[in-house]
């Protein structure tokens, strides 16, 4: 049960969330004040089944010496573990857990609430239904950075 009571500590910042089968998913969350979270907890389907789901912050951090020039250094982004993320400050909380190939058209429980998902189909799938080929050579755009990934017929104006 110390997964649960983890998990309570949490609640979804939106009532549903994009899933694909067999790929991550991203659950932003709030943490309640004054807990600090658990680097994992358990995640239901209504089918029973659990999985397990990681705990992070993610931090906008800024160079503490900027150099002044035409191209300063950037501000970055940092992943934390909850035990890294000393102060709330700043942070912003997800839950990440990889999902199975056969959860189609399920919810997940989170904080013993359901998260509604909406499940897109897999880029390979529509990949293929569109005649792209990723594995075909010069496919990736990066091999001719100048070149359209997008079909013949789809850069055609009518």
């Amino acid at each position: 049960m110390a997964p649960q009571r983890a998990a309570s500590q949490f609640s979804p910042i939106r009532s549903s969330y994009d899933a694909i089968p067999g790929e991550p998913l991203i659950i932003a969350v709030r943490l309640e004040k004054g807990h600090r979270p658990k680097s994992r907890i358990t995640m239901r389907f209504p089918d029973g089944r659990e999985i397990p789901g990681e705990i992070a912050a993610i931090r906008l951090e800024t160079p503490e010496n900027r150099a002044s020039g035409w191209l300063d250094e950037g501000p970055t982004w940092r992943v934390l573990s909850p035990k890294e993320a000393k102060s709330r400050d700043g942070l912003t909380w997800f839950v990440l857990a990889d999902l199975p190939e056969d959860v189609i058209g399920q919810e997940i429980w989170l904080s013993g609430k359901p998260v509604a998902l909406r499940w897109l189909p897999r880029p390979r799938l529509m990949a293929s239904r569109l005649g792209f080929d990723p594995e075909k050579p010069g496919a990736s755009p990066l091999a001719d950075p100048w070149s359209s990934p997008l079909p013949e017929q789809w850069r055609e104006r009518p």
